[in-house]
Parts: C-alpha cells; structure tokens; sequence
C-alpha cells in the first residue's frame, strides 16, 4: 500500500487501523477480495475506484457455508461475491469498460469477445492483435527434419494460434482402435474405463476431490517438447488445469523430461498451474488440459465453472492449445461454445491412436538427423 498527498492504493487486506483516512482509494483486483477486506479500506476514503474483473474468479472461501448459495468458488453471495460485482451490477452508470487489451493475439481474443465478453475486447496496438510464434527453429537454420505427425505439426504451426487436440476418435480410428460400442471393455491407463470412441489412454483417473489423465499430460508433454525444439524457451510455455492431480503429473513429467539442445531436448523448465494460480499471470504459449473424460460425460465442477474457463482461455500472448474430450467437454455450455466456434474456425485436430508414441519416434529420428 502507498500513500501521498491524501490519494492511497489498496492491493488486498484490510488496512491497518493506525492509518489515517485520505481523500482517494484505489483498490486493484477487488473482483478476487472478500466483501469485508474491500470494505475496511474504502471506509477510509472520501471516493474510491475499483479496478478489476468479475468475469474472472471471484474471492475464495474454503467454508461452502459461508460462500453462500454458490458454494467456495462460486458468485452465489457470501463471501465469494465480491463488492467490485455488486457495485457494477448495481451501478452500471458508474462503470467503465476498459476495452483495450494487451496480452491476446486476434484469434484469442476473437473467442473471449464470443464467448465471455460480448465482443467488447479491442487490441490495444495492432502488434498486440498480430502475434505469432516464431519461425520453428530448424526452418531459420535451414535444417529439414523428418516428416512431423499430421496432429503435432497442427499444434505447433505458427499460422494457427488456436488448436484444439480432441481425443475422441472418428470413425476410421475407432475400427483401428477396435472400438466403437464394442470398445466399452477397454481400459484407461489406471484401470479406469475409457468411454467408447476415446482414444486409448484419455480417461480419467479419480484421485480423491481431484482428477488426472495420463494420456492427456502425455500429449502435452510432446507438444512441450516440440515447442521447446521449435525454439520456444521453456519459461514462454505453462501447462494449465483445473484439476491439482493433473498439475502435478504435469510437474512430474516435465521434471523427468530430458536436458539437451534443440530437437533433442525435453520440457524441464516448462511450470504446470492450476488455473487459479495463473490468474494475473501470461505466457506466449498456454497448453490447457481440460482432464474430465468419462462414460456419464461428468464434466465436474470446476469444468462448470465459466470465470476459471475464461481465465484458463485468456493467458496466452501467442497460442494457445486446449486438449480435451469434447463429448465431456461440451456437456459444458461454455465449453460447447468454444468448440462449436473451434470447428468452425477449423481449430479442431483429432490425435489419432498412439500419437504420444509416434512424437516421441520423431523427436529420436530428428535428433538422430541433427
């Protein structure tokens, strides 16, 4: 907190009660902040501003009593609807949609404005809205590595800075895949049931409160690779899900990835988050894993909650990929959305079976080609 000539600035918490009342408060993210921390600071003030967003997530409670109607994460009262929410709903005229945005390239953008923010989003500088990711490494060194797998190519094209990687197969795959109706016997990786039609691997594993899926970090960590081999630095790279299981399989897998330059190299130094703890943060490259696959379609809670999908979609400053079974997914109206919007733009890649596999035999033919 700063102070001066009767103006102050409030980042959270409820101020000290040795400090003195000023003409001016600013309180930034109060969208996050509990009613009652707001309140103590702004009591001091003759006039405040909140600087915020309510479609992002509001303030947590760890009691679902006293979040209210919307439970610890939700915006059903209690302490999980924040002052910021209730002043802008119940004051629209003392509101001022700051539009210009600064992080998201054009296609990013595009879908927050449809499927969150109502087309209000403008970039604030054309370069802003032209991101891209850089050339592939081996094209500015004019080296011609072997043919890349059709999914993986998609993935890290620079022309394409959305791409969604759907693990439910077509019709050709499930006859490869032996599935179909009759592909209910087999099994996910953990021993759980993979939904008919979904690749080998992809279900859900429970884990307690939280959820993993193998197959899914599986085909994060090879395109965290390429991306790395491409020439993207592991810090512009962060792995994102809404499940706690699914981060640290993620930080697992990138801690046992493998050192090294350029096409043999691992995804060491890419960090895995949780969507709420990626909140105010970026980076050039978002990989989201969506984590629920099930034979119900169960897409859970945190899946249902649209502020924490709207802070997973909008971190990326250059791409961003979502991997995911879209027939669980889309039992998620946000998430349908997103998916119809995906199609439509031609975002949509199938992996096909054994795509994790085949990656990792192309990194060790580029590498031997290096």
């Amino acid at each position: 907190m700063r102070e001066r000539e009767g103006w102050r600035l409030e980042t959270g918490g409820t101020p000290h009660r040795t400090l003195t009342p000023s003409r001016f408060s600013f309180s930034l993210s109060p969208s996050q902040m509990a009613l009652p921390a707001v309140l103590g600071a702004l009591l001091r003030a003759r006039a405040f501003v909140l600087v915020g967003d309510h479609y992002q997530l509001p303030p947590l409670a760890a009691s679902e009593r006293a979040g209210g109607e919307g439970g610890g994460s939700g915006g059903g009262g209690g302490l999980t609807e924040s002052l910021f929410r209730v002043l802008t709903e119940a004051h629209p005229q003392a509101t001022t949609m700051l539009r210009r945005q600064y992080r998201m390239p054009a296609a990013v953008q595009d879908l927050a404005n449809a499927l969150v923010y109502c087309g209000a989003l403008v970039a604030g500088h054309p370069s802003v809205a032209a991101r891209t990711l850089p050339r592939p490494a081996w094209e500015v060194a004019g080296r011609l590595p072997p043919p890349m797998p059709p999914w993986l190519a998609a993935a890290l094209d620079p022309a394409r800075p959305v791409v969604v990687l759907s693990t439910e197969l077509d019709a050709v795959q499930v006859e490869d895949e032996g599935g179909g109706e009759g592909g209910e016997g087999r099994e996910g990786r953990g021993g759980a049931a993979a939904p008919p039609g979904l690749l080998r691997g992809c279900a859900e594993v429970r884990a307690g409160d939280t959820a993993a899926n193998p197959g899914e970090a599986a085909l994060m960590g090879a395109v965290a690779r390429g991306l790395v081999a491409a020439g993207v630095g592991p810090a512009d790279i962060v792995a994102v899900s809404p499940y706690r299981a699914q981060v640290g399989l993620l930080s697992r897998a990138a801690a046992a990835s493998s050192g090294g330059e350029g096409a043999t190299g691992g995804w060491g130094g890419v960090e895995a988050l949780t969507v709420d703890q990626c909140q105010g943060r970026d980076r050039a490259v978002v990989l989201l894993s969506l984590v629920r696959s099930n034979p119900a379609r169960e897409p859970g809670r945190p899946l249902a909650d649209w502020r924490r999908v709207n802070v997973a979609l909008t971190r990326s400053r250059e791409k961003l990929v979502v991997v995911g079974d879209p027939r669980t997914a889309g039992r998620v109206p946000l998430l349908a959305a997103l998916l119809a919007r995906a199609a439509a733009g031609g975002w949509v890649v199938a992996v096909p079976p054994g795509a994790a596999a085949e990656a990792g035999q192309w990194f060790a033919g580029a590498a031997g080609g290096a």
